[in-house]
């Protein structure tokens, strides 16, 4: 590990289904970035619930730099992390434990167009990462569903990995986070923010099927 080149860890999940559907596309963009960067180190932790013949499988089919460089270590997502000067994480675990090591961070996620329609139907929680929810505002950028593009992806890891004013500001506000979360109540707090709008949501969604609202 070369401490003077730009490290980026890319970390798809722990769930097969959301691994197969966005490791290819954080390969593509990892192919664009190092026509940005060429010397870009590539790192790609693997959960203990994916199997390795899974990721191999999709970096072959990625472009030679890209499998010339990535680097597959299994189960080692906190030093891979650690090390990065991005990561680009599925919404979950791990954008929480790259919150709390101050990591910056690109939230990406896609599901299936009649999961994405229910959920949004159903929940209407303003933001996918913690470190969002914990602000109150955009904190760290989340392409979710059709924004989770290559174009996208690249625009918007590139002036991160660059450094400068855009990744200065996001190591400050996730400290800010970070402290926020290690004050007394904060996990309550999130909590908190999920449970209200499930509760706004309710009443509109339960009135076909409960005894109030069905005029009985």
């Amino acid at each position: 590990m070369n401490p003077d080149r730009r490290h980026l860890t890319r970390m798809p999940g722990s769930r097969r289904k959301v691994v197969a559907r966005l490791a290819q596309l954080l390969l593509d963009a990892t192919d664009k970035l190092l026509d940005k960067d060429k010397d870009l180190q590539l790192f790609l932790p693997r959960a203990d619930s994916i199997d390795s013949d899974l990721l191999e499988n999709l970096v072959n089919q990625a472009g030679w730099r890209v499998k010339e460089r990535l680097k597959i270590a299994p189960a080692k997502s906190h030093q891979a992390l650690a090390a990065a000067d991005l990561a680009i994480v599925a919404s979950g675990t791990s954008s929480v434990e790259a919150t709390f090591l101050g990591v910056p961070q690109v939230v990406v996620y896609q599901v299936s167009g009649l999961s994405w329609f229910l959920g949004r139907r159903l929940i209407s929680i303003p933001y996918a990462s913690i470190a969002n929810l914990v602000a109150g505002r955009e904190v760290v950028p989340e392409l979710l569903q059709e924004r989770a593009n290559v174009e996208e992806l690249v625009k918007t890891a590139w002036p991160i990995l660059a450094g400068g004013v855009v990744r200065a500001k996001m190591i400050d506000d996730l400290a800010r986070v970070r402290h926020e979360l290690g004050q007394p109540g904060a996990s309550g707090r999130v909590v908190e923010i999920i449970t209200e709008e499930l509760a706004a949501r309710r009443p509109t969604e339960t009135a076909a099927w409960t005894p109030s609202g069905s005029g009985q």
